[in-house]
């Protein structure tokens, strides 16, 4: 009975096709604007500060970063997108007929929050593959067998955070037109959240320290740690002083006052935020449903 609750929560997202191109709204946005506008302004300003660095080093580092941050905010997208389910349920009354069912209402939580991470999951392998045969495509090199597996580790982490937290979101959430102005909000914002239209290292410190502290810069730091260092690598071509500047001003190494926050911190702070989100999604969507 779970399982089919799951297969009826995948049908109902991926047969509502407005709604699976609005999942994916934030990455369109970013990639639009990264294209048309964004790219070639990152890039004109590392060849007027760095003009001797080689051009086509330079494109490839910035492809890998962008396209790094735009694969870490998949996950955010898609998974809030995909918890709709439970709103519509909510909303018609279906929670009432879960309650006369013979199936228990933890089954029920388990279903909404297991299709959820299994749509986040697939929309973000997608976009995956997608990214990262577009930066060979665009002259870079395919990610050694380290960085493939520690990348596909990390998004699925994301994955499973983020739809833990849009579990939890959407208990607060009654109808399904302010979810959808939500999904707007976070669609728009999620590039910035993730410091890709502006790095981290030309906002205000103050400003800078709060967004690295939240897990869509944390995120988005760990994917690009895998996906961008050794593009970063060879554009500095073996000049510590410039990586360690590029790392602080795009963000692949985030900083809250004078404590650098490491890729084992991070991950363990994502790994905590999952269970408190996932303790919380479940005691109140358990309450929703009896």
């Amino acid at each position: 009975m779970m399982l089919s609750l799951i297969f009826r929560n995948l049908k109902l997202y991926f047969r509502d096709r407005a709604g699976v191109f609005f999942s994916m709204l934030g990455p369109i946005i970013v990639f639009a604007l990264y294209t048309v506008f964004l790219g070639n302004v990152t890039v004109n300003n590392l060849i007027s500060s760095f003009p001797h660095a080689d051009i086509n080093k330079i494109n490839n580092y910035v492809n890998a970063w962008v396209f790094a941050g735009i694969l870490a905010i998949v996950p955010v997208t898609t998974s809030l997108a995909a918890i709709q389910v439970f709103v519509v349920d909510r909303a018609y009354g279906r929670f009432k007929d879960f309650a006369v069912s013979p199936i228990k209402p933890a089954k029920i939580v388990i279903a909404y929050l297991g299709s959820t991470f299994i749509i986040s999951l697939i929309m973000t392998s997608i976009m995956f593959v997608i990214t990262e045969l577009y930066l060979v495509w665009k002259g870079g090199s395919w990610l050694s067998s380290s960085d493939l597996f520690g990348a596909i580790a990390i998004l699925i982490l994301l994955c499973a955070v983020f739809s833990a937290l849009s579990g939890l979101i959407v208990t607060f959430i009654k109808s399904v037109s302010a979810l959808s102005s939500i999904n707007t909000i976070v669609g728009t914002l999620a590039g910035f959240l993730a410091a890709i239209y502006v790095p981290i290292g030309s906002l205000p410190k103050a400003f800078a320290n709060i967004l690295n502290t939240l897990p869509f810069s944390q995120g988005a730091s760990l994917v690009r740690h895998y996906i961008a260092s050794e593009p970063l690598t060879k554009f500095a071509n073996g000049n510590n002083l410039i990586t360690t500047k590029m790392n602080e001003i795009t963000g692949m190494v985030l900083t809250v006052g004078d404590r650098t926050l490491n890729n084992q911190f991070i991950i363990f702070v994502l790994i905590s935020l999952f269970f408190i989100f996932t303790i919380g999604a479940v005691l109140r969507i358990s309450r929703k449903i009896g």
